[in-house]
């Protein structure tokens, strides 16, 4: 997990135009997750990158993310 914190931190501190995130809490555990969802509500409420973010659990979802796709197989 701290490898997966250092990438996601070394990203972020670059203030990039465009974030992409893919699942970016796989393999963190409560605290680190919590950490990088708390970092991340902060940079989509105060818009200081855009974010693409893909989980595939909707309860990773951010509350600060105003505009997302929901694509469902049946």
């Amino acid at each position: 997990g701290q490898q997966r914190l250092l990438l996601i931190a070394r990203a972020i501190v670059k203030q990039p135009t465009l974030l992409i995130l893919d699942e970016p809490y796989q393999g963190l555990d409560f605290l680190g997750r919590r950490l990088v969802k708390n970092t991340l509500e902060l940079i989509a409420r105060e818009n200081l990158s855009q974010l693409l973010y893909v989980s595939h659990y909707q309860e990773d979802s951010l509350e600060s993310i105003k505009n997302d796709l929901e694509f469902v197989f049946d």
